[in-house]
């Protein structure tokens, strides 16, 4: 909790909103250029996500289909990591 971690608290405390107006909610106290958009996580992504709540590790080839970007309009993507 705190300053720092808003959106996250937020997220955790506004269930009763359906997406929409999570959206609306974000784009209104968090407003930046682009507005707040919700995507869904890869195949890939939702079970190396799995395999870590449940401390499986995934072997180190299974990161580069995890990092890949799901499409063009992953922007914010942090491209060219080194692995």
């Amino acid at each position: 909790p705190g300053p720092i971690n808003k959106m996250a608290d937020d997220c955790s405390r506004l269930w009763h909103l359906t997406d929409k107006e999570l959206l609306e909610y974000f784009n209104r106290t968090y407003p930046q250029a682009v507005p707040w958009q919700i995507r869904d996580l890869s195949p890939a992504m939702h079970e190396a996500l799995n395999s870590a709540l449940l401390c499986k590790r995934a072997p180190p080839e299974a990161l580069d289909v995890v990092l890949k970007p799901v499409d063009e309009s992953d922007t914010g993507f942090p491209q060219g990591w080194e692995l």
